[in-house]
């Protein structure tokens, strides 16, 4: 049974991203973006977007969570060449098997994620991905115009599945009875498979920079496959599950040469 989100009173958060976005470069597989610039405005939308979750969610001051994650973060960061602040909130629920990113080098995690995930490997995959989303600019507008600061009624149009890069942070909440959403700063659109796959292979090479072994990431994600028939695994929320494990097994060889390097 998929996990469904409180409703949120005044505010549904999301990501602009478009499949269609004017002469944007693909990231090359094997390739890991350079770590992108933070402006004010973006700085403001991760913390307005994090202090709305901290309403719905705990925050977890679990010290081997902490340790776990920055431990991981770390690691993924300084492969990344990381120079700016990156924030990471653990989010106190065992029933969302889940992670997410925003605007601000922002990422989320709920502690059904951790709970789930078998090792640190799998962890550096869930996060990799989410890290990649930033690094390849994907939780960026892509038409400043198009972004309506004051965009309201969404959730008076009873539309289900509601989705955007995070959709792992927002799964259900159009399904959330009654629920009103107000989009503050950022604008609710579909999601990408284009940018999904994207974010996989990003991934998976930035984990093996890091030094965990990518297959540990087809495994992970093999296995949430699976499970996302029947749960709110990770992939549940994703496009053409079939599609993103032939691609990764497609580039596993080059991942796995870095590594080894």
């Amino acid at each position: 049974m998929r996990a469904v989100f409180p409703p949120f009173v005044s505010l549904v958060i999301a990501l602009w991203v478009t499949s269609c976005g004017p002469a944007r470069t693909p990231v090359p597989p094997g390739m890991i973006p350079e770590e992108p610039p933070v402006s004010e405005q973006q700085s403001l939308e991760g913390r307005q977007l994090k202090e709305a979750l901290r309403q719905q969610f705990t925050e977890s001051d679990n010290p081997a969570y902490r340790f776990r994650v920055r431990r991981v973060m770390d690691r993924l960061l300084a492969a990344a060449g990381a120079s700016q602040p990156w924030h990471i909130s653990i989010l106190e629920d065992d029933g969302v098997v889940n992670a997410a990113a925003t605007q601000g080098n922002h990422i989320f995690i709920w502690t059904g994620a951790l709970r789930s995930l078998r090792d640190d490997g799998e962890l550096a995959a869930v996060l990799g991905h989410e890290i990649a989303h930033v690094l390849a600019r994907h939780v960026e507008p892509q038409f400043a115009d198009d972004v309506n600061r004051g965009f309201g009624g969404l959730g008076d149009s009873g539309s289900e599945g509601i989705f955007a890069p995070i959709e792992e942070a927002i799964a259900g909440i159009g399904n959330s009875s009654g629920s009103t959403a107000a989009v503050k700063g950022v604008v609710v659109t579909p999601y990408s498979q284009e940018l999904e796959l994207e974010a996989d292979h990003i991934g998976m090479f930035l984990m093996a920079e890091a030094g965990y072994n990518p297959e540990l990431a087809l495994n992970f994600w093999r296995r949430s496959a699976a499970e996302a028939e029947e749960s709110s695994a990770f992939l549940s929320t994703h496009p053409n599950s079939r599609s993103r494990l032939l691609a990764l097994q497609a580039l596993l060889p080059r991942a796995v040469h870095r590594y080894q390097q």
